[in-house]
């Protein structure tokens, strides 16, 4: 059938900053996401100021371009739900 799930190509993760350079979002987990087997991007702030917001990007390397690439000193820590983590310095 097209368009049934395959659930095991889901990505969960959640985002984690040591910093806060622009003293918006605060610093520790401050958003959980997925990545659909498609590529899009869905994530939920849990941080003030808008916790339950969410977001949806065209794709994960356009969140992270966003999101954490333009924020290199935040120390941002990407943990996904397998335990694989890519932290940007």
């Amino acid at each position: 059938m097209i368009g049934e799930p395959h659930f095991t190509d889901f990505r969960i993760f959640s985002m984690r900053r040591e910093n806060d350079t622009s003293g918006v979002s605060g610093t520790g987990y401050v958003l959980h996401g997925i990545i659909f087997p498609d590529g899009k991007c869905c994530v939920q702030w849990v941080c003030p100021p808008n916790p339950g917001d969410m977001q949806v990007r065209e794709s994960f390397d356009k969140f992270l371009l966003i999101h954490v690439i333009s924020h290199p000193d935040n120390n941002t820590i990407i943990e996904f739900q397998n335990g694989e983590k890519w932290l940007y310095k």
